[in-house]
């Protein structure tokens, strides 16, 4: 069943991040009529579903679709790039429905703050049928009204020194960085529900 949820996906190079999301875009892909992966550049890790504990998935393709093509597409797991991320993300808000999206390392698309466009996109995305994943590499990267308006975290080991102040309403989330951080397993990750 679909949820329309906003989810923050947050871990330093090297956690398992991709081949998180890899894992769950081939379990669910049944679900989403349509799965974007959105990128600033042609991404070799992205070109197919292959994982390090699923090597035969290098046969299932992940298409590049032109941006040109965004408001046409009707079925299928696609990748979009271009490095005029204004440009890209005014395409992505005005065709983009009934879609899974992932926004890979979505610090070059959103910054410290959500613009308005970004804000309207987001806060709208359950009138669009949108499910949407924010990458980032550390909890500082993520703006503050974006977790606000987010519903899950899933949280991999990160570089953070400390919480930032912008967590204080989720004091669990401070406790599982730190067992995260204490783990031996570099690949431990954890979901914890915003709201």
């Amino acid at each position: 069943m679909r949820t329309n949820k906003v989810i923050l996906l947050c871990g330093t190079r090297g956690t398992g991040k991709t081949d998180f999301l890899k894992n769950m875009l081939f379990k669910v892909k049944s679900i989403f009529p349509k799965t974007l992966v959105v990128d600033t550049f042609d991404s070799d890790v992205w070109q197919n579903l292959k994982t390090y504990d699923h090597p035969e998935r290098i046969n299932n393709v992940v298409s590049i679709l032109p941006l040109n093509k965004l408001v046409s597409w009707k079925t299928g797991i696609a990748r979009i790039f271009d490095s005029d991320t204004d440009k890209m993300m005014a395409e992505i808000q005005n065709h983009s429905k009934n879609t899974f999206i992932v926004f890979e390392d979505a610090t070059k698309y959103i910054g410290s703050k959500l613009t308005t466009d970004v804000r309207k996109f987001v806060l709208d995305s359950k009138q669009k049928n949108l499910d949407l994943v924010f990458v980032f590499h550390s909890l500082m990267a993520i703006p503050p009204e974006l977790i606000r308006i987010s519903d899950i975290l899933i949280l991999f080991k990160t570089n953070d020194a400390k919480l930032p102040a912008k967590y204080d309403s989720w004091p669990n989330i401070e406790q599982i960085r730190l067992k995260l951080k204490a783990s031996d397993n570099r690949y431990i990750n954890k979901a914890i529900e915003l709201n």
